[in-house]
Formats: structure tokens, sequence, C-alpha cells
């Protein structure tokens, strides 16, 4: 278990992003099932949000979209929720950034930030107060919609890697990306290959059938967000 001061190296954690993605008008989660044929004809079923390893240099969020694409062949938006987030607002111009890049533009949200706390740093002393506080510690809540991650969750993995895994809310229209239903899913099962596919449920039957309970935390607080008139979708 890790405590409040834990340190992994490098070389000792592994960084995976996913999504739980919700179709706003057919109210579905896009959800991921192996199958897995055992012997005597039996057939083993685990239930999953679609997650995935981030690549070197890759952001939090395009990993998480990126992945989500591979693991289910579905093209998902990231989703402006209500997320209770301790990060602290960013400058007004960086905002700007954010929205350019959102729009397709050029501009990265990194080339912003990196140029925005270059010129802070080298200019400090050009302050009257001469004193420029960088303490990332005090906590700030915030309710505005962004696209924060909703939650993080960790675990040690079997190589005995600490796998830290964060989730972010998107959207996509089940009529555009078609692909079975549960109702469809349990109907055509059969099979002697390994395999994996997409499936669009309703909330309670994610919540009932995901195998693992901190997927089914994150399924209950996205769920949560949802339900929130304010939310952007």
């Amino acid at each position: 278990m890790c405590t409040p001061r834990s340190t992994f190296l490098a070389e000792d954690f592994i960084i995976s992003c996913g999504t739980v993605t919700f179709d706003p008008k057919l109210e579905r989660y896009l959800i991921i099932v192996r199958v897995t044929p055992m012997q005597g004809g039996a057939i083993s079923h685990d239930y999953f949000l679609p997650e995935g390893r981030k690549r070197i240099d890759e952001t939090l969020l395009d990993c998480a979209l990126r992945s989500t694409y591979e693991v289910t062949g579905i093209s998902v938006d990231s989703a402006l929720l209500p997320v209770h987030t301790n990060a602290p607002p960013l400058p007004v111009e960086d905002m700007v950034q954010i929205n350019t890049r959102m729009n397709g533009h050029e501009q990265s949200v990194e080339e912003s930030s990196v140029s925005r706390v270059k010129t802070s740093r080298e200019d400090w002393w050009l302050r009257e107060d001469n004193i420029l506080d960088f303490n990332t510690s005090d906590v700030h809540m915030s309710e505005e919609a962004s696209h924060e991650p909703i939650a993080v969750t960790q675990r040690i993995n079997s190589s005995n890697h600490l796998e830290q895994t964060f989730w972010f809310g998107a959207q996509a229209e089940s009529s555009k990306y078609p692909c079975p239903s549960w109702e469809q899913f349990q109907l055509h099962q059969n099979g002697s290959v390994e395999r994996t596919l997409p499936i669009w449920v309703t909330w309670e039957r994610a919540v009932d059938n995901l195998s693992r309970e901190s997927d089914k935390d994150v399924m209950r607080y996205m769920d949560d967000l949802v339900a929130i008139n304010n939310v952007v979708m």
C-alpha cells in the first residue's frame, strides 16, 4: 500500500489512461468484454473499461482517447464535465490556447504553458517583491466544467510495478459506432478464439458486471457527473 510519501522511480511505475465513454442520447456506456475459451467448452467473460499504456511524451488525455480507439475501434471525444478537481485554474492566456487546440489549431497547450513558466522563472528577479512562489501543495477545489481526469486508480501489477491509471470522461454516439448490445452479445458468445469486443450497455449493467471494483467506482462517479444539470455534453 502506498503512503503519502512513497517514491517510485521511472523504472518502477507504469502510467495508463482510459475513458468512461457515455452516449448522452441513448444513455449507454461503452465497456469491453474479454472472451476466453476454457477447457471443456466453457467460456470466461471479463468486463473492463477501455484503457491503455501511455506513450513517451504523450499527454494523459491524448493517451486516454487513443487507447479507447485502439481497444474498441470507436473514436470518442473528451467530455466537458464539472469535475471536483484540486487543480488550480489556468491563466486566461493558457485557456485561450486550450480552446485553440480543441478547435484543431496548431499551437498546443504544452507550448503555451512551457513558454509562460519559462518566462516566469527567468524574470522573477524583475518583480518588485522579488518573490515567486512555486508551491503546488495548496488545495484548490474547483467544480467548473473541465477536461480534467475524473479519477485515478492504482495497483501493483503482476510484474511488481506500480500501475496508475488516469480516467477521463468521454462521449460518443453509439448509433455511429454499432457494436453488439448486451442482449446480442449474450446470444452470440460461442467461439473457440480469445477475443475482446466493445459493447454498449446501461449504467446498471456496467456496474453489475465490471470485473474490477475500481472500474465500478469510476463508473459510479462518472454517472454522478452526467446527472448534474449543468454538464456540457
